[in-house]
């Protein structure tokens, strides 16, 4: 019986969702379009890049418009604009001994470390075979319960890879 008082409120949702949902459509099809623009057609992908030409463009003024780099004055018909105080220099008096400052010792310079981590082994046997051939460190990780884990694990072993 009460049913008509909710039917406005169902119409509007579903309409809201509808077009929720054209545009996540729209937003997925120009994204596809622009990965892999091979898939389209020219004229397609032409649009999609007019698009996003116009988008940068818009992107650009808006962030001009919102910068916070430039500095923004008021001037007030009738008054004068004063200057900001600079800062000035520290007066020190000749009776007050100045102390220096020691110079720090230099810390040496600290070299790069690079970690080798062979992620995912265990399922191309060949490959774990190959990788192993080559002469650096490094440390693997192998998926428990894949096709060829425990002989990967062999592998490493026999190679003192950790």
């Amino acid at each position: 019986m009460g049913r008509h008082y909710r039917s406005k409120d169902s119409l509007m949702r579903g309409l809201l969702k509808l077009a929720l949902l054209a545009v996540l459509s729209f937003a997925l099809l120009f994204a596809a379009c622009l990965l892999y623009p091979d898939k389209f057609s020219p004229s397609v992908v032409s649009r999609a890049e007019r698009v996003t030409v116009a988008a940068e463009k818009l992107r650009s003024r808006v962030a001009e418009m919102f910068s916070l780099d430039r500095e923004v004055s008021k001037e007030i018909p009738g008054t004068v604009i004063r200057e900001e105080k600079k800062e000035v220099p520290r007066a020190i008096s000749e009776d007050v001994a100045v102390r220096e400052e020691k110079a720090k010792p230099e810390k040496p310079e600290k070299r790069g470390i690079l970690a080798i981590v062979v992620d995912d082994g265990g399922n191309d046997l060949v490959m774990a075979k190959k990788i192993a051939s080559f002469d650096m460190p490094m440390t693997w990780a192998i998926l428990p319960y894949s096709r060829y884990a425990t002989e990967t694990a062999s592998v490493a072993k026999d190679s003192d890879i950790p």
